[in-house]
Order: C-alpha cells, then sequence, then structure tokens
C-alpha cells in the first residue's frame, strides 16, 4: 500500500519547530536615495513555527539580520562598509490542500508578511528606510524523493501591498519630534498600485528526515521587487540557510 506524501514528510506530526541561521545579499538601486548601486551582505537568522492538519497548513516566522553596504562599483567609496543595516521581518501564512498522490501535494493560500531595513549610517553615507508588506497569494509544490529526502518549491507575490521607500534625510517631523522610524512608517507609508510597485518571491527547500522527531534543512529564498514612485527602486535579495526541525 502507498503512502502519501504529505504523510511521509511528516508522520504522526502537527506541529513543527525550526530555528534557521545563514546568510543574505541585497542588490539595490533606489534613485530617490542614491544613484550608485549598492550590495549589502551579511548574516541572518530564522524562527518558525507550523501547524499542519489533513487539509491546511498555518506557518508563523520571524527573521532578522545584519547587513553591510557598499557600492557595486569597486571605484566608488564613501566610507569603510560595516554591518550597519538591520533587517528583518515576519510573516504568517496559510495553504489549503489543493491535491496530492504519492509523491506530490499541491497547496494554495495566502500570507500576510512585512520586511524592514534600516541603516542610519551606511547606503551612500545617507540614513536609510526601507519598509515592504502586503496580502500576498501563495503556492506551494512538495515533492517525495524517498521516505527521508523531500524538496520543495514556494511562489508568491503581492495581492495589495503597502510599502515606505524614504531616505532617513527626507523624512518630515511629526508633532515636532526628530525624524525617526516611526515618522518613516506614519509619513512615509503609501499603499502602491500594480503599475507602481511588483514584487515575486520564490522559495527552494530540500529537508532530510533523521527520524519522526527531527529534520535537516536547507532553503534558499529569491525576491525581486520594483517601485516606480517617486522615483525608480530596482532590487533583488536572496537568503540561504540551514536549520533543523523538531516535530511533535
Amino acid at each position: 500500500m502507498g503512502v502519501s506524501a504529505r504523510v511521509m514528510a511528516q508522520p504522526e506530526t502537527n506541529h513543527r519547530l525550526s530555528l534557521h541561521m545563514g546568510a543574505q545579499h541585497i542588490t539595490m538601486l533606489d534613485e530617490q536615495a542614491t544613484p550608485v548601486l549598492y550590495q549589502g551582505m551579511g548574516p541572518q537568522v530564522a524562527l518558525a513555527y507550523e501547524w499542519r492538519a489533513p487539509t491546511h497548513w498555518w506557518q508563523f516566522g520571524l527573521n532578522g539580520g545584519l547587513l553591510r553596504f557598499q557600492p557595486a562599483d569597486p571605484e566608488v567609496s564613501f566610507s569603510e562598509p560595516y554591518l550597519s543595516g538591520i533587517a528583518g521581518g515576519l510573516h504568517i501564512s496559510y495553504l489549503h490542500l489543493l491535491r496530492e498522490n504519492e509523491k506530490s501535494t499541491w497547496m494554495l493560500g495566502a500570507s500576510i508578511q512585512e520586511e524592514l531595513l534600516v541603516d542610519f549610517e551606511g547606503i551612500g553615507n545617507w540614513p536609510y528606510i526601507l519598509g515592504q508588506g502586503g496580502i500576498y497569494a501563495k503556492g506551494r509544490w512538495d515533492y517525495l524523493l524517498t521516505h527521508k529526502h523531500h524538496i520543495g518549491a514556494v511562489i508568491s507575490f503581492p495581492m495589495l501591498a503597502w510599502l515606505t521607500d524614504m531616505p532617513y534625510h527626507q523624512i518630515p517631523r511629526v508633532e515636532g519630534r526628530a525624524p525617526d522610524v516611526v515618522s518613516a512608517i506614519r509619513i512615509g507609508t503609501r499603499i502602491p498600485s500594480w503599475d507602481s510597485y511588483q514584487r515575486v518571491d520564490i522559495k527552494l527547500m530540500y529537508e532530510f528526515h533523521f527520524n519522526e522527531k527531527w529534520s535537516f534543512c536547507t532553503h534558499y529564498d529569491w525576491a525581486w521587487f520594483h517601485d516606480a514612485k517617486p522615483h525608480d527602486l530596482w532590487a533583488y535579495q536572496g537568503r540561504l540557510a540551514f536549520g533543523l526541525i523538531h516535530k511533535w
């Protein structure tokens, strides 16, 4: 008798807690802040909790890390680069089972996510804040290679987005206080339309099951986004992480 991919991927468990560590990279050109193409690299850590049922799946995640920004052109330099950028995010997602067979499962759902990048010193000597959030459509595919190995992929894109994209020196004062992250979010946040803001997220995953309680996993997250207002922002980012999953 065959065993479904969903059951084999998670035998007799409904809860999963995972800790991931790795590195992140972002390449960004924000013509509102600076005409220089920047690259940022640094470490990251993520924590996720998942609750699974036979036909649906909830996931809650937090991630954070540091970035060292410097111009992509080695002939351009403003100061000695160091880990001055702080990047973090959270997401909540729901997926519903569409179809499964002996090897594969297909799921469709939605997620709410928010990402924030703050660098008060490192981007062209201009303090900088970039926030991205929204309600995303999300699809997932899992494939069971063997009883212990399986791979998967996730793709998502925003249906409704909110964006904070404003260099720190342009953030207006609010109620007489000096510009800060709070004033950036209150004054600099807007809801962009599809013709001004686009984003695509793709995630590739591999998991090795030691036993019914523990797994090793690795994944690569890639995102591309573009904001056309008030001036073009082009960027793509990648995150490579390795971690452990505890199931119960």
